[in-house]
C-alpha cells in the first residue's frame, strides 16, 4: 500500500475504535487512499469509490498497484453485477464517478 503521510496516520489513529467513519478533507488531500486503508482495516470486503470522471483510470491503476484490492470499473456492466453480487472470491473495490452514481 502506498505510504500514508502523517496528517492522514494522524487522522486514521483517531478514528481506531470507529467503524463507520467518513473523510471530509479538501479534494486532493488523500481522502480515498485512506478510506481504502480503513476498509482494509476492517476486513471489509467490497469499496465503493466515487470519483471524478477525469480521475476513473487514475484510481484504477491505485487500486491495482497499490492495496490488495482488485479494482472494478462500474461503468462497466460486467463488473457492475460482480460486484454488487457480492459472491466473488476476492475483495474488490468499484470505482464510479459522480455522475453515475445517481442513474
Amino acid at each position: 500500500m502506498k505510504t500514508l503521510y502523517p496528517f492522514q496516520v494522524k487522522g486514521l489513529e483517531r478514528m481506531h475504535d470507529c467503524n463507520k467513519v467518513a473523510f471530509y478533507w479538501d479534494m486532493g488531500l488523500g481522502k480515498s487512499l485512506v478510506g481504502i486503508t480503513k476498509a482494509q482495516s476492517l476486513g471489509a470486503s467490497r469499496v465503493l469509490l466515487v470519483c471524478q470522471k477525469s480521475k476513473l483510470d487514475d484510481w484504477y491503476d491505485v487500486v491495482a498497484h497499490e492495496s490488495y484490492y482488485i479494482p472494478m470499473d462500474l461503468r462497466e456492466k460486467h463488473d457492475l453485477s460482480v460486484f454488487l453480487d457480492g459472491t466473488s472470491a476476492y475483495d474488490a473495490v468499484g470505482i464510479i464517478n459522480y455522475d453515475l452514481v445517481w442513474r
